[in-house]
Formats: C-alpha cells, structure tokens, sequence
C-alpha cells in the first residue's frame, strides 16, 4: 500500500478512477475537472494505491493556523471497510498536525456518518435542504485531543 500527494504527471490516469468513484457514490460532490487540477496544484489531494492501482482518495482545504475542511474521502466500492480510509486520515494527521477539521455528510450516508464517528468527529449543526435533492447536511467536527 502506498500513500502519497497526487501529482499533476498522475492526472490522467487519475481521472478513471474518478469517474469511477463518483458512479460507486451517489453522495460525492461535483467537483469539476478544474476545481481537481486546483487541488492537485495546491498539494490537496492524497491518494492510495494497492499493487499500483488507484484505491482511494482523500481532498482537502487548508484553512490556516491548523484547521482543515475534508472534502472528500472516497473508497472505491470493491475495497471499502478494507481501512483504506481511516489510513488516509492517519497519514493526514500525522502530516498536518491539524488541531480541527471540518466537513459536511449528506444526512442519507448512513456509511460515512458511520465512518467519521468513527474517526471522533462529532455533529455540530444541520443545514436543512442544502443539496440539489433536498436532503440535508450533516456538519461535523473534529477536535484534535489536549495533551
């Protein structure tokens, strides 16, 4: 298992696995090609590849002074509850030292709202009928522990 930055050289064969993972996940955004190739440029994109083959990803904004907004962590569906994502919040906690980090679930994935109560996250707020389907947004929080 590898885990490291996406590169610009890895776009192309980056964007499959995109595609991919967005037809497995109903609830994933719709980040466009060029919102990607920002992400990609500012280092915000962590991938995992098995046997060299995309598995996972994970985007990201720095918010400054430590704070972060996941905005994707996806699994590609043949390797999900494999601990793939858990590993790419390891490796990003073990980077970034962040002290808080934020993200929005849709409130019908069950599966990641799961996911990031599992990683600590806790529920801050709801925003009622904020996605194009009416369902609302789940806004979640993780709090780095005080030692």
């Amino acid at each position: 298992m590898q885990i490291q930055k996406l590169a610009m050289g890895q776009k192309q064969e980056f964007w499959p696995f995109l595609k991919q993972i967005k037809e497995q996940s109903p609830y994933l955004s719709d980040s466009t090609y060029s919102q990607i190739e920002n992400a990609i440029l500012k280092g915000q994109i962590y991938i995992l590849k098995e046997e060299g083959r995309f598995t996972a990803y994970m985007e990201y904004l720095d918010l400054g002074n430590h704070e972060y907004e996941i905005l994707q962590i996806a699994v590609a569906k043949a390797h999900r509850k494999s601990g793939y994502g858990k590993r790419l919040w390891e490796n990003f906690l073990e980077n970034y030292k962040a002290k808080k980090v934020y993200l929005e679930v849709h409130e019908k994935n069950i599966g990641a709202l799961s996911f990031y109560r599992g990683l600590g996250f806790v529920k801050d707020a709801i925003r009622e009928n904020y996605y194009k389907d009416g369902g609302s947004a789940v806004l979640m929080s993780w709090q780095a522990p005080v030692n």
